[in-house]
């Protein structure tokens, strides 16, 4: 059984949270250019993210299983390191992820979500597409001449 915690006060294993997001980010490594900017997560890091964006986390039983950080834009909120245990993927954590974060989204009035996908993780795109999202734009990291990432939104139907 999973369930779903939004901004739980009472969790601090920042360990385990930042072993959940590089484990599930891990195979991703000889795929994506340029590196993924979770190598930048360290233990006080992802806890000031925690503080500063809302923290979705899914649990099954007691153990960690996936997570998202929902961060507050002008007129929408952006989803971000979206991660499932690898053991675990394919299992609905992460559809159970997204629909929290739509349910957020909507509770607070600015319904409207955006995320952001490596150019290389098609999978990734395919399931977001299936969550609702569009893809809106191309974006190319810094010393780059190609795309490296898409732009998907989820624009909320009345």
């Amino acid at each position: 059984m999973i369930s779903i915690t939004v901004n739980p006060a009472e969790f601090n294993d920042w360990q385990d949270l930042l072993d959940l997001v590089q484990k599930a980010y891990a195979y991703m490594e000889a795929r994506i250019d340029p590196p993924s900017s979770m190598h930048k997560l360290t233990l006080s890091s992802i806890e000031q993210k925690a503080k500063d964006e809302n923290l979705i986390l899914a649990w099954e039983d007691e153990t960690l299983v996936g997570c998202a950080f929902v961060k507050e834009l002008e007129d929408r909120f952006y989803i971000g390191k979206l991660a499932v245990t690898r053991k675990r993927q394919g299992k609905g954590i992460g559809q159970e992820i997204i629909k929290s974060c739509i349910a957020f989204a909507r509770e607070k009035g600015k319904p409207d979500l955006e995320l952001e996908s490596r150019i290389e993780l098609i999978e990734n795109h395919a399931f977001f597409e299936m969550m609702g999202f569009t893809k809106t734009g191309e974006n190319t990291h810094e010393g780059y001449s190609r795309p490296t990432s898409l732009t998907f939104q989820r624009v909320a139907t009345s």
